[in-house]
This record gives structure tokens, sequence and C-alpha cells, in this order.
């Protein structure tokens, strides 16, 4: 064999890796190399350590449990809307017992004797029969009053009208008296006026805590009378159907 020129190219020959001089080096310093040896790997050189998988865990963990909760809120407010809008569109309290109830903001009530109402400023409204705060509207009062074949309507402390009740307003609260069926209806007549009225105008109806039974009530009583009147069966009415809003 020719011997290597001192001058030829060594680039292509294979590199060794940067471990073979460690292990190539003489321990005894004189004589001999010790064999390379091959760094050895494993399955769990490359899988990550226990503390960076528990780490990812809890990581996950906390993702999981936030994605779960935002999910159980959203699904709880839809709920609570969807029961809203039912109760609010199929079983809301009447208008005037919703926002005009005793205890409803900006409502000015009369108190519970005669003497705070005097103390209030109240004002007794004999169609409603009730004392009133002086913002309420009186509409229709006047027309009541002379409801009776043109005067006003009599009120007795029995059932058997032989006593008259002087002022019924000094009565509020305290007693019982008695009137006659004419002034039932013309009470409940003139109240529906007065509440038509409001809705268009906009006005305050004075009424006592749940006004809308009483309403209810007036227009059975006017129902009920109105089926007995004569000539009920005849042809008489014209009419036309049109289309409503809702």
């Amino acid at each position: 064999m020719e011997p290597m020129d001192e001058k030829a190219d060594l680039s292509d020959l294979p590199l060794l890796p940067d471990s073979y001089e460690e292990h190539s080096l003489s321990q005894s310093g004189s004589s001999g190399t010790e064999e390379f040896i091959p760094r050895q790997y494993t399955r769990d050189t490359f899988l990550p350590s226990p503390e960076t998988t528990a780490s990812r865990r809890r990581g996950q963990l906390y993702i999981i449990t936030i994605t779960v909760f935002i999910s159980c809120l959203m699904t709880s407010l839809i709920i609570a809307g969807l029961l809203s809008y039912t109760h609010n569109s199929i079983s809301t309290p009447f208008i005037y017992d919703n926002f005009f109830a005793t205890n409803a903001p900006g409502t000015v009530g009369c108190g519970s004797t005669v003497a705070e109402a005097k103390a209030l400023g109240c004002h007794f409204d004999e169609l409603g029969d009730m004392w009133l705060p002086e913002r309420c509207p009186r509409t229709y009062e006047a027309e009541y009053l002379v409801s009776n074949n043109g005067g006003p309507f009599f009120y007795y402390t029995n059932i058997d009208g032989k006593e008259l009740v002087a002022n019924r307003s000094e009565l509020a609260g305290l007693q019982t008296y008695y009137s006659s069926t004419r002034d039932h209806l013309r009470h409940c007549e003139y109240n529906f006026y007065r509440f038509a009225d409001s809705l268009v105008s906009g006005e305050r109806v004075g009424h006592e805590n749940k006004f809308g039974p009483h309403m209810h009530h007036c227009a059975q009583i006017l129902g009920q009378f109105a089926n007995l009147a004569p000539n009920i069966d005849n042809i008489d009415v014209d009419t036309v159907s049109t289309f409503g809003y809702c």
C-alpha cells in the first residue's frame, strides 16, 4: 500500500462524534485507548418528566373546569330568561296591581284611618268610595252623583234600609253600610269609564290594593244584569269585523 499523501483531501472522511475523543483518551496515559461505547437511548428518554406531566394535567383540568362552569352558567341564564318570558307573557299580574300596588315606587297612599287620610291631604272620592290622594283624577264623580234618577244615592246602616248613613266617608275602615243594586251598577259603570280614560291619557287611577280583581268583579256584575234586560235577544245591533294588534 502506498503511503498517503500529506496533502490529501480529508473532507470526504466521515466525522466522528464529539464523544469519541472523550472515550478514546487513554486512561493510563501511556498505552492503549478505551473502547468507544455509543450512548444508549431508551423509551423513557423521550418521555416528559413526572413534574411536566402533572403540570399539563392540571392545566387541562383547569380548562375543562372553566368550560363546564361557563356552559352551566349560560344554560342557567337561558332557562331563567325563558321562564321569565313565559311568566311575563302568560301570567303577568294585572298592570295596576304590578305598578300601582300600595308598595310600588312612587305610589302615594292615605293611611289606614280617616284621621290619617285627612292629615295626608287626601279627599274622599264618592265614585271610588275611598279616600284618595289629591293627585288622583276625579273624573265621572259628578256624573255618578246624579245617576240615581237624577239625584244621589242613599246609604243605610242596615240591610232593611230604615236608617240612613249621614256621611259614609267617616265610616271608612270602621263600619259596613248598605246600598241598592242600581248604585252598585252605576259605581262599576263609571269606574270603567274612568279606567278606560286612563289607558288613553296615562293618568293614574285611584284604587285599593288588588285593583284588577275589583274591575273583574264589576265586569261580572254588569254582565249579570245586562243579561236580564228585556228585549236582549232582539236583532238590532250592527257591527263589522276588523283587524287588530297585540
